[in-house]
């Protein structure tokens, strides 16, 4: 009975231990933004329909809200850029990269409608029961339903935006192209004797008006004949008319002009200073998207208020320590977090850009341009330090009672406070952009493939790394230390000296990594993450954002990852174990959550004869009795 009792034990626990990899493999496919809100992503249009406001972006992101105030981001399916979006017949129809076309009836749910063209559409827009959408080679894309379209191509320039009023169709392009049409299938080219690019045309006041190029306006009462106009802005991209206002955005800034009669054109701040690559008057209120995910809002396109409440500053790196998330990033952005859900942005007390940021004795420690360094114990709280050197610092980490910051230059310094520091020795003059401790040792790793090692963080050795290409960021775990840098490149060692290489599967530039709870994660440029259980092989995650990611960080049961423009991201938890029940011949292990596994122990004779696993994740595989395979 006892060795009955072992034998069923010891595969209960082989099976407990090995659950964290099953749980943490898929919770690290469930990536969730954090910051800003709704989202990082451009945003390109906005429309409002069937009591919802729907604005689309760049990587497929949609998201929408029900007041213009408080937004929700959706998962619809694609990562192309949404372009374009409007609404008729009770439909949203969104547009997008390589001929994307999404319907949705309540802007959550969406359908892929793509097939009538491979060509990228740049606009849509829903007129006398028709929807008509227009992109590159001058494609028309017409559908009565916005489920099934018809193509057309024109010619080889881009058409560019695309309205309706007056019985009219008018659609402008690259080059000063202008065309119109009754139905949206007969199209006539019309002259503006300008070859400016277009950028967006409206209608309103008892005219249509197109923007462009320098700053140009054209405005028209029937589409055929074309008066020009110059407003004081370098760009104008987009345009709509409401509330007896012509309102233009450009990409450029959150500048804006507006005009009553098309002919003049101030312009107006709206509080932001980001691009604005959208505008529409909905509800009775304009609405601007633009870089970022800014959403602002109007009602009569002077008085601006921002409506999402990001930081989207670039977030250079993230720690956690004393149950608290800490992110820093440029002109001395800290923001911080209990949960890595809710964050809160703090007052640094510092312009200079923050690289990186670490947790020990009780303190935290940023580092970043100037040799600029900054203390505090609870994250909120902040003090500049004196590091005694002026070059920039990239990384900082603590081990064995020592911070180790190391910069450009091949800068060193050392603290056992965070207070008072000292220059240490490298013997390079290479720029250093990551360093660890691990294993009774600290490695920096840099420029042309430099690695430095030293056992107190004061003196260094060099080591051969076996690459060329650059390395930013290195972590250490499960007896391994992964450094990763540009082109994809990973290089593993057990002791610092000895490295090899491995392959990543991506060639974009690899930022940072972690390891926590069993797990390798390193971020990589445009949004991609990569996992690894031993870090020689490496699986490619999907993040939803297309944003570089610059660190990452674990806690408090789940990896944070940030980068470009504010962005935050949190994984998935792991479930918890529920529960455990023995007999004398079974033995199982259910743990729950969002996913159920379920292992099942037959033992006969006291030996484990059986062991079989059971699971509600739809993505593994099963065989006919539900079991894993």
């Amino acid at each position: 009975m006892i060795k009955r009792w072992i034998s069923i034990f010891i595969v209960l626990f082989l099976m407990v231990t090995n659950l964290p990899q099953y749980a943490f493999a898929d919770s690290l496919d469930e990536w969730t933004i954090r910051n800003p809100l709704p989202t990082g992503q451009n945003l390109n249009d906005v429309t409002y329909g069937n009591g919802t406001y729907v604005a689309v972006g760049d990587y497929g992101m949609v998201v929408t809200s029900s007041d213009g105030t408080d937004w929700t981001s959706r998962k619809i399916g694609t990562s192309e850029n949404l372009s374009s979006v409007t609404f008729g017949k009770g439909l949203f129809v969104a547009v997008g990269g390589s001929g994307t076309v999404v319907s949705s009836s309540d802007g959550i749910s969406w359908t892929d409608r793509s097939g009538a063209t491979p060509k990228g559409l740049n606009s849509v827009s829903f007129g006398n029961g028709k929807f008509v959408a227009v992109g590159a080679n001058e494609t028309i894309l017409t559908s009565s339903t916005g489920t099934n379209w018809t193509s057309q191509t024109k010619g080889t320039k881009s058409l560019n935006s695309v309205t309706y009023a007056v019985s009219t169709y008018v659609a402008v392009g690259t080059a000063g192209t202008i065309y119109t049409s009754p139905d949206g299938t007969t199209w006539t080219s019309q002259s503006n004797g300008t070859s400016d690019p277009l950028n967006g045309v409206t209608y309103g006041n008892n005219m249509f008006a197109a923007v462009g190029s320098g700053g140009r306006v054209f405005t028209s009462a029937n589409g055929v004949s074309w008066t020009k106009y110059n407003s004081n802005a370098s760009s104008l991209y987009k345009i709509a008319y409401g509330s007896n206002t012509f309102v233009s955005v450009n990409t450029n800034n959150g500048y804006i002009g507006i005009s009553s009669d098309g002919k003049i054109w101030p312009s107006q701040e709206t509080g932001t200073s980001n691009g604005l690559k959208g505008i529409q008057f909905v509800n009775n209120t304009f609405v601007a998207v633009g870089a970022a995910g800014t959403i602002l809002t109007s009602s009569n396109g002077k008085d601006w208020t921002i409506v999402t409440s990001p930081r989207t500053n670039v977030l250079n790196g993230v720690t956690y320590g004393d149950s608290t998330y800490v992110a820093v990033g440029d002109i001395g952005v800290v923001m911080t977090s209990s949960n890595g859900t809710n964050w809160t942005s703090q007052t640094s007390g510092t312009s200079i850009t923050l690289s990186s940021v670490t947790f020990g004795n009780n303190t935290f420690v940023a580092v970043g341009d100037s040799g600029g360094i900054m203390t505090s114990s609870n994250g909120t709280s902040w003090k500049r330090q004196t590091s005694g050197s002026t070059s920039t610092l990239k990384s900082v980490t603590y081990g064995n009672g020592t911070y180790v910051a190391v910069g450009y230059n091949g800068t060193t310094l050392t603290s056992v406070d965070g207070v008072n520091w000292t220059s240490g020795t490298s013997n390079i003059t290479t720029y250093l952009y990551g360093v660890i401790y691990g294993n009774g040792k600290f490695v920096a790793v840099g420029e042309s493939g430099v690695i430095i090692t030293s056992n107190d963080g004061a003196t260094w050795v060099s080591q051969s790394s076996g690459t060329l290409k650059p390395l930013y960021g290195i972590t250490y775990g499960n007896g391994t230390y992964v450094a990763m840098g540009s082109s994809g490149t990973i290089i593993t060692s057990i002791d610092g000296s000895v490295w090899t290489s491995q392959t990543s599967g991506t060639s974009d530039s690899l930022r940072g990594a972690v390891y926590g709870n069993g797990m390798y994660v390193a971020v990589v440029n445009l949004g991609g993450i990569l996992t690894s259980v031993n870090g020689s092989t490496w699986t490619s995650r999907t993040s939803g954002t297309s944003s570089n990611l610059s660190g990452v960080t674990y806690g408090n049961g789940s990896f944070v990852a940030v980068g470009a423009t504010g962005t935050i991201l949190q994984s998935g938890q792991a479930p918890a174990i529920n529960s455990v029940s023995i007999s004398p011949a079974t033995a199982s292990i259910a743990q729950g959550g969002s996913k159920l596994f379920t292992a099942n122990v037959d033992a006969v004779g006291g030996a484990a004869t059986t062991v079989t696993w059971k699971t509600s994740d739809p993505k593994l595989p099963v065989d006919s009795d539900g079991n894993v395979t």
